[in-house]
This record gives structure tokens, C-alpha cells and sequence, in this order.
């Protein structure tokens, strides 16, 4: 669990002129992961390849693949800190861009850590998450909260029939992508993002069909037919040369 946010903001504010920031300072809090109702959480990822990924950011490509027949679900959830050492957690922004694809699903929302501290920050996106769906808005809490501490949400459900494969890649970028849907995760103070986007990919690796006996062609038979015919009157012609022979 995150520390006392109240406390480090009031820490933060006492000593935000005595501090340098020379680098960018992105932070990955805290993840989750939904597969097909089993669930994941940092520092685990299950089954999800996170060779191109750091978790201590949070950035770069995780990818997660299945062949298994029937219906499937995909969510993360990714809670980025940004900056906090200078600006707090409070002063986060949320967008997102494009049109969702069918079977897509996403959620911007505060990750309800802080209910204890501040009874209006209570988002629900980890209960979204166990629960197996996101509802595809942005603090959606009935409060009219434009800036908060941010978490994103991003998956898919889909369905595979017999010898499709599927491969989920999820990117997470200081770069805005160039195409396609996405989310922003912004720190109004800094000016720096976090953007998230995914892609479901489905192949099919179905056999062709097999060889078969071909069927003749009319004149094909008719030939056929025809030298079947040729073959028994000659044999009924050589049969009755060889009966004069008899004596």
C-alpha cells in the first residue's frame, strides 16, 4: 500500500525548493492482471511475456498469447507515479483518443487507494478489474474530478475457434502513438505523459483439405468405356480361334 499520500504532499510543499529534479521520474506503483478470471498482481504478471517491458517505469511492450478454444478476457491495470518527488500524486490528468475497437475495453479512473484519507477519491477500477470488465470512462464517480491520482485500464474480450491463435501486445510510451486508440495518463505540472495502447492480433493455422481422387472427365470415361469394349472382343475372338484348333 502506498504511504500517506496527505503526509508526503504536506512534506513535499515544505521542501519543494530545495529539491532539483534532472531527469524524468516515472514510476510504476502498482499493476493488475484479469486472464480468463485468473488474477495477477505485482510483482507476478502469470503467463504475460515482459521481456520488453521495465517494471520499474513502467514502459515499453508486454504481450500475451493463447490458442485455446472459446471465449477469452484480457485487462491490466497499470497506477504510474510521475514526478511525485516534486508535485505530488494529486495533480494527474486522463484522456483518452481514437475509437475503441469491437471487443475492447478501457478505464481511466484513481486506483481507491486514499478512501481511508480522503472519502472523495474512491475509484473503482480494481474492482472493475477482479470483476472482468472496465467501463470505458474517465472518472466516472459522479464527482466532476478532472485531476487525481491516475490509473489506466486497457484489455479485451474475444473468442477463437479451433486452430486460431491470438497475441495481445500492450505498449506503454512516453510517445504518443501515431494510430489507433489510446490513453494518456498526463502530469499537468511537469508536462510529461504516459500513453497506453494495445492490439489483438487473431491467426489462423486451419489445414487446407487433403488430397482426393479425381473424377474423370466424360470423354475420360467414354475412351475408358470404349477400350473395356475393345478388350472383350478380342478376347471373345481369340477364344474362338483357339476352339477351331480342337479337334
Amino acid at each position: 500500500m502506498k504511504t500517506c499520500k496527505a503526509c508526503t504532499l504536506t512534506f513535499l510543499i515544505l521542501a519543494f525548493g530545495c529539491q532539483n529534479v534532472s531527469a524524468t521520474q516515472i514510476d510504476l506503483f502498482d499493476w493488475g492482471f484479469n486472464i480468463d478470471g485468473a488474477y495477477f498482481y505485482k510483482p507476478y504478471m502469470g503467463t504475460v511475456d515482459n521481456t520488453g517491458f521495465i517494471s520499474e517505469t513502467g514502459l515499453g511492450t508486454l504481450t500475451w498469447q493463447t490458442s485455446e478454444f472459446g471465449a477469452h478476457t484480457f485487462l491490466a491495470v497499470f497506477d504510474h507515479d510521475i514526478e511525485t518527488s516534486v508535485n505530488s500524486f494529486f495533480n494527474e490528468s486522463g484522456s483518452a483518443y481514437g475509437t475503441a475497437e469491437a471487443g475492447q475495453t478501457w478505464e481511466i479512473d484513481e486506483p481507491g487507494y486514499w478512501a481511508i484519507y480522503d472519502g472523495d477519491k474512491t475509484g473503482d477500477i480494481h474492482s472493475h478489474l477482479l470483476g472482468g470488465d472496465l467501463d470505458k470512462t474517465i472518472f466516472n464517480d459522479d464527482e466532476n474530478i478532472t485531476q487525481d491520482d491516475v490509473s489506466m485500464g486497457m484489455g479485451w474480450h474475444f473468442s477463437l475457434d479451433d486452430f486460431e491463435t491470438a497475441v495481445i501486445t500492450l505498449t506503454l510510451s512516453e510517445s504518443a502513438p501515431n494510430s489507433g486508440f489510446y490513453l494518456e495518463q498526463h502530469d499537468d505540472l511537469s508536462g510529461i505523459s504516459i500513453y497506453l495502447s494495445s492490439t489483438l492480433v487473431i491467426t489462423s493455422d486451419e489445414p487446407g483439405p487433403g488430397p482426393t481422387n479425381p473424377i474423370p472427365e466424360p470423354g475420360t470415361m467414354l475412351l475408358f468405356g470404349t477400350g473395356l469394349a475393345g478388350l472383350t472382343g478380342y478376347s471373345r475372338k481369340k477364344s474362338a480361334r483357339t476352339k477351331k484348333k480342337i479337334p
